[in-house]
């Protein structure tokens, strides 16, 4: 799937963005695999970032920066080794 594609893609330290999280997924998933990664997840909704930020504290406390926006306007400026 899309998670292990981009893992063989991404070095050992590196800087993703996740647009549109909804859940929180992928970003989870990144954040998980990867806890050298700084992964950053980005949402127009607030009641998904909600949901995401449940998930996120469940499953990778402290690992996971969520924004809400739309796309990139949380994020401009920032830089990112990977977008999904």
């Amino acid at each position: 799937g899309l998670v292990e594609r981009a893992l063989q893609f991404a070095g050992a330290a590196a800087s993703a963005l996740d647009l549109g999280t909804g859940s929180g997924a992928i970003a989870i998933a990144f954040a998980s695999a990867r806890p050298d990664w700084h992964v950053t997840a980005t949402d127009l909704s607030p009641a998904a970032l909600e949901v995401a930020a449940r998930n996120a504290q469940r499953l990778v406390p402290g690992r996971l920066r969520l924004l809400q926006g739309r796309w990139f306007e949380p994020v401009v400026g920032e830089r990112f080794d990977l977008v999904m």
